[in-house]
């Protein structure tokens, strides 16, 4: 893929995310009754649930509950994490299981609730996209101080790389996903996890990846064995 290509495909990605906003378009996915499995979308740094509307859809014929979650950038991680367990904690009235699914800065903040003291219960599995879940030196031109700590030797990458461990002891399947053209997340090695199924996506970048066929077609295959 040429430079042009790459810049036009991410160009038209990040169009695709402003007119989701703009419109808020819906993403949520709900049944009348409860459900086996649920996905619960977790966005990235200045986004909204909105961006995921292309995956929403994508995900609908697996028959699963979809909702997203949604956090404001600036606010300390602790509160975000909070709040994001309460919501994957709410979710189980919707669906037996949950698998999680975060782009981004998203994917980092399900990575700590899943390493963390107390991972949530009934979590089914965890998709990664793009999410520099070893750093990122994007992390130091951030202008809010949690997110300057996700850089390689930033206080929550390293408390990741302590505690990654833990994955092994918590027994449920993991995708990792990254895009060879992103410019957030370099080297794209960043957005990986030795011993866990990933997915490399050619010629993507890191906006575009949320509209790629081949995120969406691997995170459905994986919901789908859920059930």
């Amino acid at each position: 893929m040429t430079f042009a290509r790459w810049v036009t495909g991410e160009a038209i990605a990040y169009a695709k995310c402003g007119l989701n906003a703009t419109r808020r378009a819906p993403i949520a996915r709900h049944h009348a009754d409860r459900v086996r499995v649920g996905v619960l979308l977790v966005h990235g740094v200045g986004a909204d649930r909105t961006q995921f509307s292309a995956l929403a859809d994508a995900l609908a014929p697996t028959g699963a509950w979809i909702d997203g979650f949604d956090y404001p950038t600036a606010r300390p991680f602790s509160t975000t994490l909070a709040e994001l367990s309460r919501a994957i904690t709410q979710a189980r009235q919707k669906a037996d299981r949950l698998v999680l699914v975060g782009h981004s800065l998203g994917g980092v903040l399900l990575s700590m609730l899943v390493q963390g003291d107390d991972p949530p219960p009934h979590a089914a599995g965890l998709v990664t996209v793009c999410a520099p879940l070893h750093g990122t030196t994007r992390g130091r031109l951030a202008p809010w101080p949690d997110v300057r700590g996700i850089t390689p030797d930033g206080p929550h990458i390293r408390r990741l790389i302590e505690t990654r461990h833990r994955l092994a002891t918590w027994g449920q399947p993991i995708l990792t996903i990254g895009a060879d053209r992103d410019a957030f997340v370099a080297p794209v090695e960043s957005a990986f996890l030795e011993g866990h199924p990933t997915l490399r996506l050619e010629g993507s970048g890191h906006v575009a990846s949320l509209f790629d066929p081949r995120t969406h077609a691997a995170i459905s295959a994986l919901v789908r064995s859920r059930f």
